[in-house]
């Protein structure tokens, strides 16, 4: 036995007393000591019923707040205390464990609570927030002693289950007697992350998760900004092949962790989302930097599940140029990956998600294919600078092919060939800010800044 806790039995009645392997037996429910108050008096908080019963036997002094486990006979009466009806007990065996730091000691006689853990797995991740948006607003009752501390804790069993046979007890994480916001609090705290990436088998004509970076390439310069932000965009489904019977899904979304700043990548949900409007889901990301990934769940609050498709979450990517800058390649990928995809409908049934093909951007360093020749530079005129709706390009005489620009995030925003001597840019499309003009010729590139106004 644990030195965290100790034993006390205390049996009565002469014929009882005669058989003691009787009456360790019988001690098989399991109960807290409430606060008494002047009307109702001393009274255990029974675990098997929920019920209210008052000690009428003996004043055992048992300390408020303790667990034990017992067998009693009930007798007829009952009465109201509060908004609980108590019925007086006489308590025929009683074990009592008095707990130092925690119920644990009590997880060997019924099924314990760990803050977080909905689906009982011993776990708190993602997936538990699956439940938690299943039973979203179900009331019941509160659990003694709650806390939402990663141990065992005893409470009350709940009226409902879920599909899997997991009482609602486990998705009241916070053991407040309500199924809401508030429970996802304890997942993040006890947060268990899977360690094993799993992708099924792509099974042709099921719905598709996956990523759409919002450019397929950027570009920068040492002399250019110091950092460059991509956003992608994370679709389930299309108009084409919807997901039907939607209720929430939880997936891993994995990304080059040596390319970007600790716990820069995060992620918001999709105005437009066909699961509903931000208030009416749940939502939670985990910021899992040192594994390389953000762990994500959605989950509808209505209870009813949802057909659609299209764009659930916006994700933010930012990558620093000293990262980047000084590679021998002057082109690195930028690669992301959908794993562990678990979706499910308004009753918990698991619905097919595809994970969709890795999904890349290529960030190119332009340093070493630009050139600081004071020839070529000179040769290199950008006017009017600020311009407003046209800048004029000239070249003199280069070789000059293309020329493009990019914003200060290292996005392109404008390419066209150029013309022999001069070329003329529409910039009219262009916010106001500054931005890096490549002109690439025979002879090298030649990189100038450019003020929109």
């Amino acid at each position: 036995m644990s030195p965290l806790y100790f034993f006390r039995k205390m049996c009565f009645a002469g014929l009882l007393l005669l058989l003691s392997n009787t009456i360790v037996a019988q001690c098989d429910h399991l109960g807290i000591v409430q606060d008494p108050d002047d009307y109702c008096g001393s009274y255990l908080l029974d675990f098997t019923t929920g019920e209210l019963l008052e000690i009428t036997s003996a004043n055992f002094n048992l300390p408020t707040g303790s667990v034990i486990a017992y067998s009693y006979e009930q007798t007829e009466s009952s009465y109201n205390c509060g908004e609980f009806t108590v019925n007086p007990i006489n308590i025929l065996c009683i074990e009592e464990i008095v707990p130092a730091e925690s119920t644990e000691g009590m997880c060997e006689f019924t099924d314990c609570i760990h803050p977080g853990d909905a689906d009982a797995d011993m776990k708190a991740n993602i997936y538990d927030l699956l439940n938690i948006g299943l039973g979203y607003g179900t009331i019941g009752m509160q659990r003694p002693l709650a806390t939402e501390d990663w141990e065992g804790q005893i409470g009350p069993d709940w009226e409902n289950y879920t599909i899997e046979g997991i009482n609602y007890k486990h998705l009241d994480s916070n053991g407040d007697g309500f199924i809401n916001d508030t429970d996802i609090n304890a997942i993040s705290a006890n947060y268990t992350p899977e360690q094993q990436l799993n992708i099924p088998p792509y099974v042709e004509g099921t719905p598709e998760l996956s990523v759409e970076f919002s450019v397929d390439s950027v570009f920068f310069e040492n002399s250019g900004p110091t950092e460059i932000e991509v956003t992608a965009t994370i679709n389930l489904g299309t108009a084409d092949l919807p997901i039907e019977d939607l209720h929430g899904l939880a997936f891993m979304l994995k990304y080059p962790q040596d390319l970007v700043p600790p716990h820069s990548v995060d992620s918001e949900y999709h105005t437009e989302s066909f699961l509903g409007e931000e208030e009416s889901v749940l939502w939670l990301e985990k910021d899992l930097y040192e594994l390389g990934r953000n762990d994500i769940v959605v989950s509808r609050k209505s209870g009813s599940d949802i057909t659609g498709g299209g764009g659930i979450l916006t994700t933010n990517f930012i990558i620093i140029i000293d990262i980047i800058g000084g590679r021998a390649e002057n082109e690195t990928p930028f690669t992301v990956q959908l794993s562990n995809i678990v979706g499910v409908d308004g009753a918990g049934n698991p619905i097919n998600i595809n994970a969709a093909t890795d999904a890349t951007f290529i960030i190119v360093d332009n340093t070493t294919s630009a050139t600081n020749d004071p020839v070529l530079a000179a040769k290199t005129k950008v006017s009017p600078n600020p311009a407003q709706t046209q800048v004029l390009i000239n070249t003199a005489d280069l070789n000059t092919e293309e020329i493009e620009i990019f914003d200060t995030f290292g996005q392109s925003v404008l390419l066209q060939k150029a013309q022999v001597g001069q070329t003329t840019l529409d910039i009219s499309a262009l916010p106001t800010g500054m931005y890096m003009v490549y002109v690439r010729a025979d002879e090298g590139v030649v990189v100038k800044k450019l003020m929109v106004n």
